[in-house]
């Protein structure tokens, strides 16, 4: 039983934070897990790939093209490092394309990658996480959308215990932000629980038994 998530996106949008979240609802839950950050500069803004395995993996990595789900917190790192992914897996993706700050670097629009993310993923779900996130009044909060989105998924494929991670991540920040982060996940929760139908569910509880490490 193995079920591969990829998380990517740019240092400072709480990648590894994420997989430190799922981690522990997924121990709580009583799933073994390994969580491996294997390429990317996390703390000066550059791509960031993290690897979460939940289930009887033996390697912390997550082959090419076997990846069964995708957290991306920005577009050109979704499409960057879909290769990971498997054609008939989930990618819910941040609706956020942060071009270089490099001079002479051309960038694909944002429709081109949408297109390509959509041909090459069958599942892909775009979410305006960061407009929501600054709604709400945290500009980095995108992360407990996509967090939320994930929760509802994995909670109704028997992965998680119901409302676990959704408690780990309300005690994200102090105060006000805390709250803040727990309506954030909420909202990506009630998302997902919209727009993920139970077919696409059974698939995940199916990846699960098929999977081998």
């Amino acid at each position: 039983m193995v079920l591969n998530i990829v998380i990517v996106g740019v240092g400072g949008q709480g990648l590894l934070s994420m997989a430190q979240l799922i981690g522990w609802a997924s121990v709580e839950s009583g799933t073994n897990v390994l969580v491996a950050e294997t390429h990317g500069l996390s703390q000066r803004g550059g791509s960031v790939i993290v690897h979460v395995r939940l289930g009887d993996a033996t390697s912390p990595l997550i082959p090419v093209g076997r990846g069964n789900i995708m957290l991306a917190l920005e577009l050109l790192e979704a499409a960057r490092y879909v290769n990971f992914m498997r054609n008939d897996g989930v990618a819910v993706v941040n609706k956020k394309l942060i071009k270089p700050n490099i001079p002479g670097v051309r960038v694909e629009s944002e429709e081109n990658v949408i297109n390509t993310l959509k041909g090459t993923v069958k599942n892909t779900f775009f979410i305006d996480a960061t407009t929501k996130a600054l709604e709400e009044g945290n500009p980095v909060g995108a992360n407990m959308v996509i967090l939320g989105f994930l929760g509802n998924m994995l909670e109704r494929a028997g992965v998680l215990q119901e409302g676990l991670l959704g408690k780990y991540a309300g005690r994200i920040g102090r105060g006000s932000l805390a709250e803040i982060n727990r309506k954030l996940y909420e909202w990506g929760y009630s998302l997902a629980s919209q727009r993920v139908s139970n077919e696409l569910i059974n698939s995940i509880k199916s990846w699960l038994l098929k999977e081998g490490a």
